[in-house]
C-alpha cells in the first residue's frame, strides 16, 4: 500500500515494478496478476468483513490517503475494463466474423453490413450489440455472421441468436439501404422477441 501512497503515482502511467521472493523467471503479466491478487488478498484479511460479499470496514489507524491507495489499483483496473467495453464503430465492427467462401450475393450482403455499421451512431451501435449479444457493451470476442438463403418475405427479417452470438441475415440484401431499413425496424421496436429452443 505505500506505494500507492505516493501522491505522484498514477496507475494508468507509471511503472509499476514488483518482486516476489519466491518468483523465479520471466514475466508475461503472471508476476503482476499475482501480485494483485496478493494486495487484495491481504486487504481483504486485514480491511473487510464478510464471507460471499466483503465490505470494507472503518479502521481507525487508516487515514484518508490510505483509503485513497487502496482505491488507485481498483480505478486504474474499472477504468481499463471501460475502455475495452467502450462502443465504438471499428470495435463493433472487428467483433463480426464473415463467412470464409462466399458468393457474389453474400459479398454484397456483408458489404452492406460492414457499411452499416461503419455509419452507425453510438446508440445504435449499443442496439446492434443488444439484438446480437444481449448486451449493450462488448463483452465478447466475436458476432459470427451467418448468411442464409431466402426462403419467404419474412426471412428477409435479420435475426440475432444471443447466446452463441450469432447474427443471421438473408443473402437478398444486395443493397445496403434494404439492410439498414430492416435492421433499424427490428431495432427501433425495442422489443424483442426471445424463443427458447
Amino acid at each position: 500500500m505505500e506505494y500507492f501512497l505516493k501522491e505522484e503515482f498514477n496507475l494508468l502511467t507509471d511503472t509499476l515494478e514488483l518482486s516476489i521472493l519466491t518468483e523465479r523467471g520471466e514475466d508475461s503479466g503472471g508476476v503482476f496478476r499475482d501480485a494483485m491478487s496478493e494486495y487484495w488478498e491481504t486487504f481483504y484479511l486485514k480491511h473487510t468483513e464478510g464471507a460471499d460479499v466483503k465490505i470494507p470496514t472503518t479502521v481507525h489507524i487508516m487515514k484518508q490517503e490510505e483509503w485513497e491507495a487502496v482505491a488507485k489499483p481498483l480505478v486504474g483496473k474499472l477504468e481499463d475494463v471501460y475502455e475495452e467495453s467502450k462502443v465504438t464503430n471499428k470495435k463493433v465492427l472487428n467483433l463480426f466474423v464473415f463467412p470464409d467462401d462466399m458468393s457474389k450475393a453474400e459479398k454484397e450482403t456483408c458489404d452492406a453490413l460492414k457499411r452499416y455499421v461503419k455509419t452507425c451512431s453510438t446508440e445504435k451501435l449499443k442496439m446492434l450489440l443488444r439484438f446480437c449479444t444481449g448486451s449493450d457493451i462488448i463483452i465478447v470476442k466475436k458476432i459470427t455472421l451467418r448468411i442464409t438463403p431466402p426462403m419467404t418475405d419474412y426471412s428477409l427479417c435479420p435475426v440475432a441468436h444471443t447466446c452463441g452470438c450469432v447474427l443471421e441475415l438473408s443473402r437478398s440484401y444486395d443493397n445496403f439501404l434494404l439492410l439498414r431499413e430492416h435492421l433499424e425496424n427490428v431495432l427501433d421496436t425495442k422489443v424483442l422477441r426471445m424463443d427458447i429452443v
